[in-house]
């Protein structure tokens, strides 16, 4: 279980292209704790919409910038940002995986998820704590440990390690 909670937002329209949102405040926003984001619209016909990511409403919604994300408890860290990329690439492979007629590109896919799965644990390990990785890892893989460095695992903590896994 993760310390975070969830981070609200608002969608801020400049420009309202189709005549339908106005601008301002449009929508009230929520981040999920793994990166799913929650949306309510605030218009004269109110909506309630999921998606997987900010950066998903950002494309839907966004216009080209005319309507942006504005983070009501605090600014996004950008290794969020990157992290909700790195899922949503995962959950792709994964559906590549499940579908996928030829051995080969089942393999590949299977890699592609699996180097998603261990960028996101090498990005929590830098900005949130070998905790925060370890933890993901867990939740979502086969729990094996960050605390050396295999041709299976290339995200290897900062401590120094002989070829059995022992701390020097």
């Amino acid at each position: 279980m993760t310390d975070q909670l969830p981070r609200r937002f608002h969608l801020v329209r400049d420009v309202d292209e189709t005549g339908t949102s106005g601008t301002g405040v449009v929508v009230e926003g929520l981040e999920f704790t793994d990166g799913t984001v929650a949306l309510r619209w605030l218009t004269a016909t109110t909506s309630t919409a999921i998606y997987a990511s900010i950066a998903d409403v950002e494309t839907i919604h966004g216009h080209g910038g005319k309507t942006r994300v504005v983070w009501v408890d605090g600014q996004t860290e950008p290794h969020r940002q990157l992290i909700a990329q790195l899922r949503a690439d995962r959950a792709i492979q994964l559906g590549i995986m499940q579908h996928a007629v030829d051995e080969e590109i089942r393999e590949a896919a299977s890699t592609l998820a699996y180097g998603c799965l261990h960028a996101i644990a090498r990005t929590l390990r830098v900005f949130e704590g070998a905790a925060a990785a370890e933890a993901y890892l867990e939740q979502h893989a086969d729990g094996g440990p960050l605390s050396r460095t295999t041709p299976d695992n290339p995200v290897a903590s900062s401590d120094t390690t002989d070829n059995s896994g022992e701390r020097q």
